[in-house]
């Protein structure tokens, strides 16, 4: 699901955020926005609740809970791979799905979402040169 051969720009992770909200272990929304207005978006991961009503406050109580944040700079480019590659494991590998028994785990794949649109940007500008640069 999550590539390894190219810098995720903020659309790809928000798309990947998407396919992984389907999960029954996964929250995803948004948490926030930018000084420039972009939205922030974030992903709890914990075990499926198995009755009518849950409660937050009590599944951070008994459990404790992991926050992995990515990309505070815009050029943390593998830091959002990681941490979304980490989800991934978490929600389709069954070996790696019981640790929701032990921990939560808060994922923030793009904290700085400006610097690594400028990121995506200028990765974009230099492509588009090709030879002429």
């Amino acid at each position: 699901m999550v590539p390894w051969t190219t810098a995720l720009d903020p659309a790809q992770t928000l798309t990947l955020l998407a396919r992984m909200a389907r999960f029954k272990e996964a929250n995803v929304y948004r948490a926030g926005e930018s000084y420039m207005g972009r939205e922030i978006w974030a992903m709890d991961l914990t075990s499926p609740v198995t009755s009518s009503h849950g409660s937050q406050a009590k599944a951070t109580t008994l459990k404790p809970t992991a926050l992995f944040t990515a990309r505070q700079h815009a050029n943390e480019v593998s830091s959002t791979t990681h941490v979304l590659r980490l989800a991934e494991l978490l929600l389709t590998d069954e070996a790696w799905r019981k640790t929701l028994d032990k921990v939560n785990v808060v994922i923030h794949p793009i904290t700085n979402p400006d610097g690594a649109q400028i990121t995506a940007d200028l990765a974009w500008y230099r492509t588009s040169l090709g030879s002429f640069g």
